[in-house]
């Protein structure tokens, strides 16, 4: 009896069983209840690579294993599922960006306080109560640093779970329907060479009437995204932000929209622009140019190194707004003294280059040279521009080993930059008297010139001026008389400088 009764109960048993794993088989939103029952925030994945997260029963593959990696992600915790229960799950946005944590990721700081991400806002989960009522799954916390987190704007904490919408919330929760804004970058405007305009706007679905608000986040350059403004534009001033510590990087811009709601667009939009400005941006600056365009000795651009390092500026270019391109080369260091002499434009701290359109002054060619404090006995061969005269003059302990009345001669009548000319000496009596005397006029005329000058004081540590001249020994004007645009750019071609003149 006990036997026919158990197998009664056998044969009910198995029917309520067969007819479960049918229910089970043709229902797959069933299916899914049985088999998930903590899905918010997990990585999943079916029979092919793809790997999901998956927030709010909607599932979001990860473009590749390096964003899925640098998002924090570790295929550890890659949960296994029947293609038909990942197929269940409405399909997402592709995740191809890892500076932006997808909506339903889980962050944990460095005090274990764990965050949702919703809508590009971290909210603070309270409670374990909280986390578990959203079926989360402890395996899907990603660690992260302080620093990292105070880029993510903070929304309201999650202290309980809503059932159902309310019908105005100030912070949607994962339960409620939600109609994201969307952000688009209408254009950039680089006409001047270190500012940057970005213009944007956004549509707003669950309520176009209603004004939208942005915000802006550029990292590496900005510490967190900018506060929500109704400003469609940012100016991004190069010299602001430092940006030539960026040289050649290219950098990206971020904007996203919120509406009234407080409901932020979590995919923002985004441009790359690329940083060509040098490393020495404005350290050396277009003073100032002269146009001449009947003389090209006149015709004169001065660079000046405003920093307080020397720059080589050897292989710059200067061009101007019809492409002619002048570049910066060698040049002699003391002119007329040696033949080996040639140095890079080595630009000191307030050192100027003057870069002459027409002949060099000394040797009527191209080529340039470094101004010297003995350069002023050249302005005796009257050339077409003249040099300070700052030559040295002995004092008179140099002079003691000399005769009284060569001394008196040297310290009265010979003048700074002055060969001595003793036709100019009315005293008959000094002019016989040094004319006698060899060791006089040995001095005069081993001293008082320029190749005694250089000899004598090469060594100074006031020697260089802090002025340089270039000649391009070219018999017209290569500059725009009117209306001119010079850049100066450096080996590179980045951007160091840039001068507009108008001649009207």
């Amino acid at each position: 009896m006990k036997f026919f009764k158990f197998l009664q109960f056998y044969t009910v048993f198995r029917a309520i069983l067969t007819l479960m794993l049918a229910v089970l088989m043709f229902s797959p939103n069933l299916a899914l209840a049985v088999k998930t029952d903590a899905v918010n925030g997990v990585l999943v994945k079916g029979s092919g690579p793809r790997v999901y997260m998956v927030f709010n029963n909607v599932r979001r593959w990860i473009q590749n294993e390096k964003i899925f990696k640098e998002l924090g992600y570790s295929f550890e915790n890659v949960q296994t599922m029947p293609d038909d229960i990942v197929d269940s799950f409405a399909e997402g946005e592709l995740v191809d960006d890892a500076k932006f944590y997808p909506d339903g990721s889980l962050l944990k700081d460095e005090k274990n306080r764990i965050y949702l991400i919703e809508n590009g806002l971290r909210r603070w989960i309270a409670n374990d109560s909280v986390f578990k009522d959203l079926k989360f799954n402890h395996n899907s916390v990603i660690p992260i640093s302080n620093n990292q987190l105070q880029n993510i704007p903070i929304g309201r904490a999650l202290r309980s779970v809503v059932t159902s919408a309310p019908p105005i919330s100030t912070f949607t929760t994962i339960n409620e329907p939600v109609q994201f804004p969307d952000t688009t970058i209408l254009s950039a405007d680089d006409t001047n060479i270190d500012t940057l305009v970005i213009h944007y706007t956004g549509n707003n679905p669950s309520s176009p009437k209603d004004a939208l608000t942005y915000s802006t986040f550029i990292p590496s350059v900005d510490k967190q995204w900018s506060n929500f403004t109704t400003s469609t534009q940012r100016t991004i001033s190069f010299s602001q932000y430092n940006l030539a510590r960026h040289s050649g990087e290219t950098l990206t811009f971020f904007v996203k929209a919120k509406n009234k709601k407080e409901i932020i667009d979590p995919t923002p939009a985004s441009y790359n622009f690329k940083i060509n400005i040098s490393p020495w941006y404005k350290t050396i600056k277009i003073l100032s140019v002269t146009l001449n365009e009947s003389n090209p000795q006149k015709e004169i651009v001065i660079l000046r190194n405003e920093s307080n390092s020397s720059v080589n500026i050897n292989g710059w270019n200067l061009v101007g707004r019809h492409n002619y391109k002048v570049t910066m080369s060698k040049v002699t260091l003391i002119p007329f003294v040696t033949n080996d002499n040639n140095v890079d434009l080595n630009l000191n701290s307030k050192d100027q280059l003057n870069i002459i359109t027409g002949a060099n002054i000394l040797t009527n060619s191209s080529g340039g040279f470094r101004v010297n404090r003995c350069m002023g006995y050249f302005n005796a061969l009257k050339l077409k521009s003249k040099f300070n005269e700052e030559c040295y003059l002995p004092n008179a302990n140099e002079l003691n080993f000399l005769e009284p009345i060569c001394q008196k001669y040297i310290i009265q009548q010979v003048s700074r930059c002055e060969v001595p000319n003793l036709q100019k000496e009315k005293d008959s009596n000094t002019i016989r008297a040094i004319q006698r005397d060899a060791q006089c006029t040995d001095y005069l005329s081993k001293h008082f010139n320029y190749d005694g000058c250089v000899k004598d004081y090469q060594s100074a540590k006031d020697f260089y001026k802090n002025t340089w001249f270039m000649y391009l020994n070219l018999k017209r004007d290569i500059w725009d008389n009117l209306s001119e645009t010079l850049i100066l750019t450096d080996r590179e071609g980045m951007i160091v400088d840039k001068l507009n003149i108008k001649n009207f």
